[in-house]
């Protein structure tokens, strides 16, 4: 039992001259760091001869600042990778649909979490602005502007024989159309796509024609299209830096 006691003792006593060896070399560093200059060529002088951290300390900032956080970055990973399974799963490298969706579930992602952290002030403004961004994206994915003109006229379409054996040709007629009502919605926009459409066509446009009024309402959605993908940006290059916990 007494050699119990004796092992016992020699382990406190060596524990005990690790504890006060750590605690000089904390307070050594901690010394030489309040000692240094604001001047950055004293600081880059200090750095360039501060020696390595011995074992004991180089252990003690590796378990400060990385190994005690293990358990919840293994928890963090593996949420993460439950997440994004089924949007890595069907990601393609073919279309740029994909990156866009990417884009979107991120900023959802960093949107609900400073929603329920609420952790500083103007989080509110942030998280309107990603909502915002979520919404845009949504419509570029889903090419909601593009595709906006086709709303507004219905046509039939005719399959009848070709000159050319083997083939057919196919006829399209307009059964119904009110173009005009979604052209007069983007009444700011008129003159920017006229302007297009006399590069594209060398001529002005002309509403009565029909071929020309659904050309024209073509380039209306690409151009309403494209707005929407520069809002987007926009606001990701003056919003995106603002956007941390």
């Amino acid at each position: 039992m007494s050699l119990f006691y004796i092992i016992t003792l020699i382990i406190l006593v060596i524990g005990l001259f690790i504890f006060i060896y750590l605690g000089k070399c904390i307070r050594t560093i901690n010394d030489s760091v309040e000692s240094v200059s604001d001047s950055t060529t004293e600081r880059v002088k200090m750095f360039d001869n501060m020696k390595r951290p011995n074992f004991f300390r180089r252990i003690y900032l590796k378990w400060n600042f990385e190994w005690r956080h293990l358990p919840r970055d293994i928890k963090i990973g593996l949420t993460n990778l439950y997440k994004w399974f089924n949007l890595i799963w069907s990601d393609r490298n073919w279309d740029h649909i994909y990156l866009l969706q990417m884009m979107k579930f991120k900023i959802e992602q960093m949107a609900n979490y400073h929603e329920s952290r609420q952790f500083y002030v103007g989080w509110e403004n942030n998280v309107k602005w990603m909502r915002t961004s979520s919404r845009l994206l949504d419509k570029m994915i889903d090419s909601v502007y593009e595709s906006e003109y086709i709303d507004y006229y219905d046509m039939d379409v005719y399959n009848k024989p070709s000159d050319r054996e083997g083939f057919v040709e196919i006829e399209f007629e307009t059964t119904w159309e009110d173009l005009d009502t979604y052209i007069n919605r983007y009444p700011l926009q008129i003159d920017k796509v006229k302007t297009q459409y006399k590069k594209l066509k060398g001529t002005e446009v002309n509403f009565d024609n029909e071929d020309d009024k659904k050309y024209f309402a073509i380039l209306l959605s690409n151009h309403n299209q494209k707005r929407c993908q520069t809002l987007l940006f926009k606001i990701l290059n003056e919003k995106l830096q603002h956007w941390w916990d």
